[in-house]
């Protein structure tokens, strides 16, 4: 039977340009078509025998099950920690009320899935308001239709607003009165107007001023609420816009109408925070305030002169450059770690090296996991000759790399100059280096009079258009954490930086610190949740969240077939559709095909049952891989990889349902992360 695609798309309704303000619209009654819930979009019915046939079919989960996604956003009671809840990219909102044993999810039968926010009323946590669309301005970022609110925990929802505002960042609940509430709504990625700026509602979503606006082009992308003095209220605003021709990063992601604000009435009336601040053009702004002493405000603030060295710093010596091994992606596998992409000329190909390899060794250190590499090799240099230890098939194999350089490396940090990092970002520590107008090229600021007045005391600043978020400590505001790529914690007050939460997936969007007790903390990244009871020097992974992000799937020709897909920041993996195995598909059934941000897939049509070609684009480029995969169910070898494909990451846990399912538990620990870059 011919498979029958059928797309369904809405126009968008043309959007409206806003005038620049800092007080109150007068009119504060929400227009019909923004409060009222969209109407559900009917499929096109079929007829006849297509129909009878169609309507056979049934939808059912693949895997595998335990690949996560990305986190946008979390909430958690904090009178019972153990119930939290998990927004998503594009999996919609989960819960757990034990913490993360087994989640549920809450948010799948509305317009759409794609969250930006999620806030808890601690006065009423029956009260859960959700943003929809996220805030993350990436180029693969979905929109969302505005603001829903839940009275039932998350059972029940209902759309009250803000329907054009595509993205929320943020959502602030009053501390004693859950009917006050302020949403930050960024407008549209791609275009101007429609709902942008804060918005705040004093009645429950029923009506609602925008109370803090200024062009088109700019939206709100913070909001914080003072705990104990609640009318005060700070706020950011952030000019962002991408186009059909930009590619990392925004085509517009500073100008005139960022800032810093602030309201000492609840939202009233607003003042620009300027003393100590950068006085060039601003970016994305992120807050967070001390809860002990509301006094203490940190700001993470990108500027156009970011990663730049300002006039008057003084020439910096470039670092000497990482030793260079020369592949694309690794991940662990039992008892080493497997090499994938091994680079055309690099270090690794000219000493024999192959894709799929399981190194065992790197001199005479042994490395079980990525992490283990990537530490070893930080401990050498270029030019270094080390013994290998390398099982491949069957076969032990020992030969020596002479470590290298990587010329793009070298060049990107050039012209870097020292300060900018790879991702349009800033280093941390090195603030004492850019001389006296250091301060305009962003980073962390604090305040310790509310506002008023402002220091920069470190110049990192990750990816700012992605992530800028920064969290202190409830308690003792040494305590920092900057979420990038890497998760950065200090604990001097923000005066010098370090990377810890090594062993988590990559690239951090979300985190909570729990108030009674700071040491425990919930991530949220690309990966899924993760949890630590240290400060953040080592994570518990929550493998049980089925949200993974498929870009795109493809079958091959065979009987049953298998299915190849890619992930967002999770790699490309495939698998069969059917096994021989009472439990079926599980997860340990996925083989990884490449590493990075895997995209599309391609089987070669003719070749079957045994040599299967793919190609995979990930974000590094066009990947081609080639294994030999059994129409029967392969025995496995002394080493635990199926016979036939050599030495293998494992996708989770052996025996575990691949599909998984809503409630489901699962095991949670440490896990290799498919996503996770190479060194390379």
């Amino acid at each position: 039977m011919q498979a029958l695609l059928t797309l369904l798309a809405a126009s968008l309704a043309s959007l409206p340009v806003q005038s620049p303000q800092t007080t109150p619209e007068k009119s504060t009654a929400a227009s019909p078509d923004l409060d009222a819930k969209p109407a559900a979009v009917a499929a096109p019915k079929a007829t006849g025998g297509l129909a009878a046939e169609l309507g056979a079919l049934r939808l059912r989960r693949l895997g595998p099950g335990v690949m996560g996604g990305r986190i946008t956003d979390l909430a958690v009671d904090e009178r019972q920690p153990a119930t939290f809840y998990v927004a998503t990219a594009s999996g919609g909102l989960w819960r757990t009320t034990n913490m993360g044993t087994t989640f549920e999810p809450l948010f799948q039968d509305e317009a759409v899935v794609s969250l930006g926010a999620v806030a808890l009323a601690q006065s009423d946590p029956k009260q859960l308001w959700a943003g929809t669309g996220e805030a993350n301005n990436r180029n693969s970022t979905s929109w969302g239709n505005g603001v829903y609110k839940s009275e039932d925990g998350g059972k029940t929802w209902r759309h009250v607003g803000l329907a054009r505002s595509r993205h929320i960042a943020r959502i602030a609940i009053h501390p004693r009165d859950p009917d006050t509430v302020y949403v930050a709504a960024c407008g549209s990625l791609w275009g101007e107007g429609g709902d942008r700026g804060l918005y705040r509602t004093r009645d429950g979503g029923r009506t609602w001023e925008n109370v803090l606006s200024a062009d088109p082009r700019t939206g709100a992308t913070e909001v914080r609420i003072d705990p104990i003095q609640p009318d005060v209220v700070y706020a950011a605003l952030y000019e962002r816009i991408r186009d059909g021709y930009d590619t990392n990063a925004p085509l517009t992601r500073w100008g005139k109408g960022s800032g810093l604000f602030r309201s000492t009435d609840g939202g009233d009336h607003w003042t620009r925070l300027t003393r100590g601040l950068p006085t060039v053009e601003l970016g994305r702004i992120a807050l967070d305030i001390h809860r002990s002493d509301p006094r203490t405000v940190f700001a993470l603030i990108e500027t156009a002169w970011i990663g730049q060295r300002p006039p008057g710093a003084p020439q910096q010596e470039q670092p000497a450059a990482p030793a260079y091994f020369g592949v694309q992606g690794m991940a662990d596998g039992d008892g080493g770690v497997v090499l994938q992409q091994i680079v055309r000329d690099s270090p690794a190909a000219k000493a024999g090296l192959r894709d799929r390899d399981l190194l065992l060794s790197l001199g005479k250190a042994q490395v079980l996991t990525a992490d283990d590499l990537r530490r070893e090799l930080g401990k050498h240099k270029a030019g270094e000759k080390v013994e290998l230890k390398v099982i491949r098939r069957d076969d032990f194999v020992v030969t020596t790399i002479e470590l290298g350089t990587n010329p793009a490396t070298q060049a990107n940090a050039r012209a870097r100059g020292g300060f900018a990092d790879r991702l349009h970002g800033q280093n941390a520590n090195v603030q004492g280096q850019q001389g006296p107008r250091g301060f305009e090229t962003g980073g962390v600021f604090r305040s310790d009079d509310r506002g008023e007045t402002w220091t920069r005391v470190n110049s990192l600043n990750p990816r700012p258009y992605y992530f800028s978020q920064i969290r202190v400590d409830p308690l003792d505001p040494s305590h920092l954490f900057v979420l990038g790529v890497s998760l950065h914690r200090s604990d001097d007050g923000g005066k010098s930086f370090k990377v810890v939460g090594r062993m988590v997936h990559p690239d951090h969007h979300a985190m909570w610190i729990d108030p009674r007790d700071p040491r425990h903390n919930i991530l949220g990244c690309d990966g899924g949740v993760a949890m630590s009871w240290d400060r953040g020097d080592n994570y518990e992974v929550y493998d049980n969240l089925d949200i993974g992000q498929a870009y795109h799937a493809v079958a091959d020709s065979r009987r049953p077939y298998w299915v190849y897909a890619g992930y967002q920041d999770n790699g490309s993996w495939g698998g069969p559709s059917q096994t021989h195995l009472h439990e079926g598909i599980t997860s340990d059934d996925y083989f990884k095909i490449g590493g990075g941000d895997g995209f599309v897939c391609r089987v070669d049509p003719d070749d079957r049952p045994r040599p299967v070609e793919a190609g995979c684009v990930p974000s590094t480029g066009v990947v081609a891989t080639s294994w030999r995969a059994r129409s029967s169910q392969p025995q496995a070898d002394r080493r635990g990889a199926p016979a036939g494909r050599g030495p293998e990451p494992r996708a989770g846990p052996r025996g575990r349902p691949a599909g998984g399912g809503p409630g489901r538990g699962g095991r949670r620990g440490r896990r290799g992360e498919g996503g996770r870059r190479g060194e390379g």
